[in-house]
């Protein structure tokens, strides 16, 4: 199984000088150098940040980007298209809103039991950022057929039978304030542990756990109480966790899961970066993937990428 990760593209109303050529470059290297009839894209995750939340591009133009960076990676189902909000997708509300957001995190979650207190009006609330900018786009590009983020759900999953893997969608901007306030996050565990409890996981040999922020994000004992519900349900399991926000390629790996960051592909004057995934289903290896880090060279006339094995 082959799976094309990017991240952090921060489209903007203009894509501009750099770039635009970067993104049309990046999709003929795509048809051109990595796709063919035998060596075939699976899946394509996006970990987030699709728009530049200050200058805020049309719907319709993100769309027509992820359509087309989908059709050069020859992937025609949208189920096969995995997107989770980044902190630029969800919209910015007032200081009251901000404040609302703050107390939950403070004083009504229960950490204990991964629990948002009066579950049904704060996280209703807090869904509500997410209505607008990012759930048009999911409308727009997936369609109601096949919209994985339904109405008054924190978190989605959506099944590969063929290839026995579980996508599971982490909205970890849930309780995002600012960008001074991203260490701590919660996201509710619970939620987390009754999806995972939601399919067949006998039935599934790899997990992809797709979110824009990783643990590292989350408070002590939100982040104990994930590695701890990997553990108990998904030991026997290969468990991936796919992520962005850091604008740089990395891989950190543990005895629980590991955890693959994306580069950011189209953002301000960071190198654009992109990652493949290779799966070998045969393989005994536990949490292992062939991962492959390409970078741009910008000043290569013809618009060459370098890859480099990681």
């Amino acid at each position: 199984m082959r799976i094309l990760h990017i991240s952090d593209l921060h489209i903007q109303e203009k894509l501009g000088v750099k770039a635009e050529p970067i993104l049309e470059r990046f999709k003929k290297f795509i048809e051109n150098n990595l796709r063919s009839d035998e060596n075939v894209f699976d899946h394509i995750v996006i970990s987030g940040d699709l728009r530049n939340a200050k200058n805020n591009p049309k719907v319709s133009d993100v769309v027509k980007i992820v359509d087309d960076i989908a059709t050069s990676a020859n992937i025609t189902k949208k189920e096969c298209v995995h997107i989770v909000p980044g902190n630029h997708d969800l919209d910015r509300g007032t200081q009251d809103d901000i404040n609302k957001i703050t107390n939950i995190r403070q004083n009504a979650y229960d950490s204990n039991h991964g629990l948002f207190m009066n579950s049904s009006d704060n996280v209703t609330f807090m869904l509500k950022r997410f209505n607008g900018f990012f759930g048009e786009f999911c409308k727009s590009f997936y369609g109601d057929a096949h919209n994985p983020w339904k109405e008054n759900e924190i978190h989605s999953v959506v099944l590969d039978e063929e290839k026995k893997s579980a996508f599971i969608y982490l909205n970890s901007c849930i309780t995002y304030i600012d960008s001074n306030n991203k260490e701590n996050l919660v996201i509710g565990s619970y939620d987390f542990l009754k999806l995972i409890e939601s399919f067949d996981i006998n039935k599934v040999k790899n997990i992809f756990i797709c979110s824009h922020f990783s643990t590292h994000n989350f408070n002590t004992n939100e982040a104990d109480a994930i590695r701890n519900i990997i553990k108990r349900k998904c030991s026997k399991k290969n468990v991936f966790w796919l992520c962005g926000d850091a604008h740089s390629e990395s891989i950190q790996k543990n005895n629980v899961t590991n955890i693959y960051r994306a580069g950011s592909l189209l953002s301000g004057n960071l190198i654009p970066e992109f990652a493949v995934y290779e799966i070998d289903s045969e393989s005994t290896a536990k949490n292992e993937i062939l991962s492959f880090k390409y970078i741009a060279h910008l000043n290569n006339s013809k618009g060459g990428w370098k890859r480099i094995y990681t």
